[in-house]
């Protein structure tokens, strides 16, 4: 199965605007994570077995902590704990728009899409739109 770049982007914003840590009715800070269903239907453009997939690679990137139980070898229940540190990281290199749409003509270019090389495609473009603004300013 292909990793979808553009769902591993949408998913990560997903995931960020949602709170992961609350204080609940006993006062106390806990963390509260994201169910898939909730995820399948924020991002309904996407089919469950995409946004699934999609997370699960994310999970073995470090982009996020997720937990994940099977049943009679369908899946049973899946949450997204939170995301890390690394995926506040990555999420940041390809968040503006127009920083997302350079890196992927770049990538496609190049016809490389791996996680890694999206995130020194993305550093590039930043680091160039700094230099200009730098040089023209």
């Amino acid at each position: 199965m292909k990793l979808n770049h553009e769902c591993v982007r949408d998913t990560l914003l997903l995931l960020e605007s949602l709170p992961y840590v609350i204080t609940n009715d006993d006062g106390d800070v806990e963390f509260v994570g994201v169910w898939f269903p909730a995820i399948c239907s924020s991002l309904a453009t996407y089919p469950q077995e995409v946004i699934y997939y999609t997370l699960s690679k994310m999970d073995e990137a470090g982009f996020i902590d997720m937990s994940v139980h099977w049943g009679g070898g369908t899946l049973s229940s899946c949450c997204v704990n939170y995301i890390t540190y690394e995926g506040h990281e990555f999420l940041e290199k390809i968040r503006p728009e127009t920083v997302w749409k350079k890196t992927t003509t770049i990538a496609g270019e190049i016809g490389s899409f791996g996680l890694k090389t999206i995130g020194k495609i993305a550093e590039g473009v930043t680091t160039a739109s700094i230099n200009a603004m730098i040089s023209g300013g």
